[in-house]
């Protein structure tokens, strides 16, 4: 049944001008299915192939809205993480639409942004702290700062994080 779902999905969101203002279900459906399914399923590859097709027709300032809703829900605490494929997910789309926006639509989603990168980068699971590092380079090369983003957006980061991420960061200004 949930095969058929994406299928379903998958032909909507080729009709993407009719589902503007649907972003959030459709984010939220496609982080729950991805968090319940195994990293080798086919029907992860079904929802990661919807999930690149939509985000080329959406708009990005709503997207990082809805995605920060589903990964830090306010109606669960602060400790609250989805299950780790989702969490992932959800990450993976931050960082492509981090890249995809202008600074000053992200400048009112910085905390929360910043919020969901530190908690990321401090997971005990490797592929979601792998995935969030993307996401803080996406971040770090919208803003230009390393300063401004390790003292005002990753709030708090342990220092031999930031040092990490300071190596990513001068890696990929060679990319």
């Amino acid at each position: 049944m949930r095969v058929q779902g994406l299928l379903v999905l998958k032909q909507l969101t080729r009709c993407a001008p009719y589902l503007s203002s649907h972003e959030a279900a459709i984010f939220t459906t496609l982080i729950d299915l991805r968090g319940k399914y195994p990293t080798q399923s086919h029907v992860t590859t079904g929802i990661e192939d919807i999930s690149d097709e939509f985000l080329a027709s959406v708009d990005p300032t709503i997207s990082i809205d809805a995605v920060l809703n589903i990964l830090q829900p306010a109606d669960k605490p602060a400790s609250y993480t989805p299950p780790i494929q989702g969490w992932c997910m959800g990450l993976a789309l931050l960082g492509k639409l981090v890249k995809v926006s202008r600074l000053e639509r992200l400048e009112p989603e910085m905390g929360r942004l910043g919020r969901v990168a530190v908690k990321g980068m401090e997971a005990q699971d490797s592929e979601v702290r792998r995935i969030c590092v993307d996401l803080c380079v996406a971040l770090n090369k919208k803003i230009g700062d390393e300063a401004r983003l390790f003292e005002e957006v990753l709030v708090g980061l342990e220092s031999g994080i930031q040092n990490l991420l300071t190596y990513y960061f001068v890696k990929h200004r060679k990319d």
